[in-house]
């Protein structure tokens, strides 16, 4: 166990080579953190708060991060400025009144003569109400995960609250600032890893319990790499002789696949909802594990006290390092 602190929904670890610390996020607690390790311990240095949920975080060579906010990108300075990048996830549009219907006439009556008419008072005007507030926008989906490729360009998915949907995306953030959507029917965008010589992404999408396996360079169509029985597939992580290791939500676990798909390894962690992998440190053999007290029962969080902490483990075969964000000139609007 590498922390103390518990985490709401601790996610993304990202090992920042150039600095010596770990990055991540902790999704529901709205924060972006920064930490050292200091023998077994990871120590907090940073603590970002951010005003909505982050789901993702990734680095550039000059320190800038590049953080994943709930429906868009943020620049985020080392002088602590922040620039806003294109938004991913349009606000959603707020619901409508229903039309007023015309004021109907009434139906003619035949001439009568006129009554004498007695004076009349003004009759007294009713109390008025003050108008209705408009009803509240509140967004349906998210940002989740995401990465960075072996080119620098930062993949970042997304997912939806109520769960059903099947129109979630996964987009990159191109070196010229444009976003290029990748896939645009996923139930739950998830973890993101290539192989090591970069041709092939392996994407995750939770809710099928798929992870796929596609060629990079033309963006081909996805082919299923794992599907599970139990448990959801979450973030991954490729080591250097290509075996791709996975949290597992909902299983306590970390597993190793090889390249056939096969599972080679696992690791219990004490704690039912693993949400992340990464490698750290110079060797690249510390496996950095997040996990989550998001959506456990009160029986559960008794029963596992640890949840929600960074876990590490050491590993015969390095991890693959994760590129530096490569920072456009300019961001472009996405379309």
């Amino acid at each position: 166990m590498a922390t103390r602190e518990a985490y709401i929904l601790g996610e993304g670890p990202v090992w920042d080579s150039r600095r010596g610390r770990l990055l991540w996020v902790d999704i529901v607690g709205r924060a972006v953190l920064a930490g050292v390790f200091d023998g077994d311990r990871l120590i907090v240095e940073d603590r970002i708060a951010w005003e909505t949920m982050v789901g993702a975080v990734t680095v550039a060579a000059d320190g800038s991060l590049l953080v994943a906010a709930e429906t868009g990108l943020v620049l985020l300075h080392p002088d602590g400025t922040r620039r806003t990048g294109p938004t991913i996830i349009p606000a959603p549009e707020p619901p409508r009144s229903p039309a007023p219907e015309p004021p109907r006439s009434p139906a003619p009556e035949p001439p009568r003569s006129p009554a004498p008419e007695p004076p009349r008072s003004p009759a007294p005007e009713p109390p008025r109400s003050p108008a209705p507030e408009p009803p509240r926008v509140v967004a349906k989906r998210r940002l989740n995960d995401g990465k960075t490729d072996p080119e620098g360009r930062f993949l970042v998915g997304t997912l939806a609250f109520a769960g059903d949907s099947q129109r979630e995306v996964l987009v990159r953030l191109e070196n010229d600032g444009a976003i290029t959507t990748i896939d645009d029917d996923l139930t739950l965008s998830n973890g993101l890893a290539w192989s090591t010589d970069g041709s092939r992404l392996f994407s995750v999408d939770t809710l099928r319990r798929t992870v796929s396996v596609r060629d990079y360079a033309t963006l081909g169509p996805r082919g299923t790499f794992i599907t599970l029985d139990e448990g959801y597939p979450d973030g991954i992580a490729m080591d250097a002789d290509d075996h791709l290791w996975m949290a597992v939500w909902g299983a306590g676990e970390v597993r190793r696949y090889d390249p056939a798909g096969t599972c080679v390894e696992r690791i219990a962690v004490p704690a039912p909802h693993t949400s992340s992998v990464a490698f750290a440190d110079d060797d690249l053999r510390r496996l950095v594990i997040t996990t989550a007290t998001d959506d456990l029962t009160d029986e559960q969080r008794q029963q596992f006290p640890d949840s929600g902490r960074i876990f590490t483990v050491r590993v015969d075969v390095p991890g693959h390092l994760v590129p530096a964000w490569h920072q456009p000139q300019e961001f472009r609007p996405c379309t």
